[in-house]
């Protein structure tokens, strides 16, 4: 095992001012106490905190949203749900407005301000997330939105027609300031007969494979879709054609995707389940490069009201299927993010053609050390996704049903189980799924790290000299803990390790050992702090 360790460049997005120290702080010499609740409020605001993420000061931000990109390149906007409105009093700030920022690295930002918030008479009391283009209405950068009117607005309280509905508005300025359109909703009321969860998160694209599905030739209007659910009966994706070029007039098409409650694609520990709402539901068109109009049809969506009480980020590779109405057929399902990250998006890159995805680090993954530390809801590093091809072996594992499908000649998939796919002669067989890359311009910030260095490779095994700990087996598995020191230690709390692990083949999979892992711990020594 080789490591490679970082001493990373502190790099503030947004300037934070630090809080008042609390009363009490704890001793930072021990391990971390097994309760936070009883530490004071702030008290680990510089403990583990995430050095070089975005955040405002406030400690507000939210869904990252209306993500968008000056096609010439100069840089991206980067928008965030923000607000002070407490719905009840103790109770986290209910998020009412958009605040900007304008980044050309995707590692500094330029703060510009809240940049439409709520009060007009489409939204009196919130404006939630949306899509900005960079050319729409009249030929301006045009934003659709989440106009909210009531409150409460969550998945599993009885929903209230009326409270959201989706609205336009226009920048003159690139995107700094947004006027809204004198004029009602464009998009008024959810589908009747239906008894949604939410009806909000809007989001505009076009695809030549849904034209194509619907029978559309050179088709220049717009779609929409709506993050939804229909409750009882699962989460739902509804999809809106604008009519005639019309920016104020959008049809509903129907529902394209509208799994089961809690449905499962395939083998639960790739695919997870589809809960009961869907947020922040982004249709996308990607290749090997990321966005490619000629790609592979792929929806990202973050999920409410799974088995597992959290929301969590997933993404589905599929294919829009003729049918009245038009249906989006799955292909593979995963995890777009393994930690805390949720209401993923992404913004064009139109001279690179990269998709470029941020995230926000949720609360609902913090419980009582969440106002200890205070840096809840700051956004993650930005992420280049893509197509990935794997040419793997023709095996039962490549022909499970699960975050992988096959690809086929003409550049389009099936799922992996799929009976319609012969084995092919020379025993391999080419899979996709949707990979994943920090994004180019964060090499960069790696390239001015202060500090750097080399350890040496490590070989380990069960008789290695060094070894400090003991065996633990437990259902026919051997899970060892090695202590091993570095070399050299960081002088600081923030930093980066890159390391490759590396295995005999005869290791990885045998009769002995069914479920095999590695990986590195940090700050679980008897001598780290």
């Amino acid at each position: 095992m080789q490591a490679i360790l970082l001493g990373l460049l502190a790099v503030a997005c947004v300037a934070q001012a630090l809080p008042a120290p609390p009363s009490c702080l704890p001793d930072f010499t021990q391990p971390p106490p097994a309760n936070f609740s009883a530490l004071a409020n702030g008290s680990m605001f510089t403990q583990w905190r995430p050095k070089a993420h975005f955040i405002h000061p406030s400690g507000l931000t939210g869904d990252p949203t209306s993500l968008w990109a000056d096609p010439d390149g100069s840089g991206a906007i980067i928008s965030t749900i923000y607000g002070y409105l407490r719905t009840v009093p103790g109770a986290s700030p209910f998020a009412n407005a958009l605040r900007a920022a304008k980044t050309t690295d995707f590692v500094t930002f330029e703060d510009w301000g809240v940049t439409i918030g709520p009060g007009g008479m489409n939204d009196p009391l919130a404006v939630f997330d949306g899509k900005a283009i960079p050319k729409g209405y009249k030929g301006l950068p045009t934003l659709i939105y989440a106009a909210v009117s009531y409150t409460s607005l969550s998945w599993h309280l009885p929903y209230v027609r009326g409270a959201e509905t989706q609205a336009l508005a226009f920048s003159e300025d690139k995107g700094r300031t947004w006027r809204k359109l004198a004029a009602p909703p464009v998009i008024r009321s959810p589908p009747p007969n239906m008894s949604i969860t939410t009806f909000r998160d809007p989001y505009l694209f076009r695809s030549k494979a849904l034209d194509r599905a619907m029978g559309l030739d050179n088709n220049p209007d717009w779609y929409l879709t709506v993050s939804s659910g229909e409750r009882g009966k699962g989460a739902r994706i509804l999809l809106y054609k604008q009519a005639n070029g019309d920016w104020t007039n959008w049809t509903y098409i129907g529902a394209p995707f509208s799994p089961a409650l809690n449905a499962e694609f395939g083998a639960s520990a790739f695919t997870f389940n589809d809960g009961g709402n869907f947020e922040c539901v982004t249709p996308l068109t990607l290749g090997p490069n990321g966005d490619d109009s000629g790609g592979i049809d792929v929806f990202t969506m973050g999920v409410e009201g799974n088995m597992s009480g959290r929301p969590w980020q997933l993404w589905k590779i599929g294919a829009w299927k003729q049918a009245s109405p038009v249906e989006f057929e799955v292909h593979a399902s995963g995890r777009l993010d393994w930690a805390a990250g949720y209401a993923c998006t992404g913004v064009e890159d139109y001279k690179g053609g990269r998709r470029i995805y941020t995230c926000m680090f949720t609360e609902d993954f913090i419980t009582d050390g969440r106002f200890k530390q205070e840096w809840q809801n700051s956004l993650t590093l930005s992420r280049e996704i893509f197509i990935k091809e794997l040419v793997v072996p023709d095996n039962a594992l490549a022909r499970t049903r699960a975050s992988w499908a096959i690809k086929l000649e003409d550049n389009t998939t099936v799922p992996a189980d799929s009976p319609a796919v012969p084995r092919s002669k020379d025993g391999t067989l080419t899979l996709v799924t949707l990979g994943q890359s920090p994004a180019t311009e964060l090499i960069e910030m790696r390239r001015g790290a202060t500090t750097s260095w080399n350890e040496s490779d490590i070989e380990l095994s069960p008789g290695t000299a060094n070894r400090e700990g003991e065996a633990l087996v437990e259902q026919d598995t051997d899970w060892t803990n090695v202590f091993i020191p570095f070399g050299c230690s960081p002088s600081s709390r923030h930093w980066e390790m890159q390391a490759t692990l590396s295995f005999q083949s005869n290791a990885l999979r045998n009769i002995k050992t069914t479920d095999f892992a590695a990986g590195v711990a940090i700050m679980k020594g008897r001598n780290e702090s």
